[in-house]
């Protein structure tokens, strides 16, 4: 019951975790994508900056790049927000894995433990009744 309940909550702890690791690789995913996406986009405003552009278009790429510049910041600081919650939930499941793992090793001792008990008991019971006689008297081991 308690080994259970123990492995309940580790259960829990461990999805948690899961949960902020989901959560960190769709942020870095979305990160890696918009740094790409400005990589690219600039390359293609300096390719074509070979040709005139109207002062128009150039503050079009400026705008552009710096909401860009602005999304990539947001993505790294929900990262480091993230970063905190993600340790905490790995220390909240390795506590819960600990106990677990303790709880289930002292009842495997245990379980080991009335086992030999149990085998000593039959052995000597077994020792016993070879040791009588049909008629209940003990033989002499001397």
């Amino acid at each position: 019951m308690i080994v259970g309940l123990l492995e309940k909550k580790e259960q829990g702890a461990a999805q948690a975790l899961s949960q902020r690791l989901g959560e960190k690789q769709a942020l870095m995913e979305q990160l890696n994508t918009l740094e790409e996406f400005r990589s690219n986009y600039s390359s293609e405003f300096g390719g074509v900056g070979g040709k005139s552009q109207s002062p128009g278009q150039l503050q079009e790429f400026q705008m552009f790049m710096a909401n860009i510049n602005s999304a990539i910041s947001d993505q790294k600081k929900a990262l480091q927000q993230l970063e905190p919650q993600l340790t905490n939930s790995r220390k909240v499941w390795e506590s819960a894995h600990v106990k677990t793992q303790g709880i289930q090793k002292f009842r495997e001792q245990a379980v080991e433990l009335e086992q030999n008990e149990q085998d000593k008991r039959e052995q000597t019971a077994m020792d016993d009744k070879a040791g009588r006689r049909k008629d209940g008297t003990q033989f002499s081991r001397y």
